[in-house]
């Protein structure tokens, strides 16, 4: 019985050096869009990205890439987006200043 008990834990701590041997995580790509890495999480969730087992993670570097790409679009088009009804609203208030 006990070597059952000594073959659980390996199995859990095989298990769990499974999980944690990415090479890059959710750091990396909260780090890459310059946000924290709850609002990576969200932003991963939010584009449908795929979990690796239980986590976010990523062993070549393309990958990683290639997920911060896909983020990363969608982000600067809102930015854009907001920037281009400011410009509008200053110049329309502008124009109204002339008279």
């Amino acid at each position: 019985m006990a070597k059952d008990k000594a073959k659980a834990k390996e199995t859990k701590t095989e298990k769990k050096a499974e999980a944690e041997s990415f090479k890059y995580g959710v750091a990396d790509v909260a780090k890459a869009l310059g946000v924290k890495d709850a609002s990576a999480r969200v932003q991963l969730r939010n584009h449908k990205i795929k979990k690796a087992g239980k986590s976010y993670g990523w062993n070549d570097k393309d990958d990683l890439q290639a997920v911060i790409d896909k983020i990363r679009p969608a982000k600067e088009d809102k930015k854009a987006a907001k920037g281009d009804s400011k410009a509008k609203g200053k110049k329309a208030k502008d124009e109204d200043d002339d008279d």
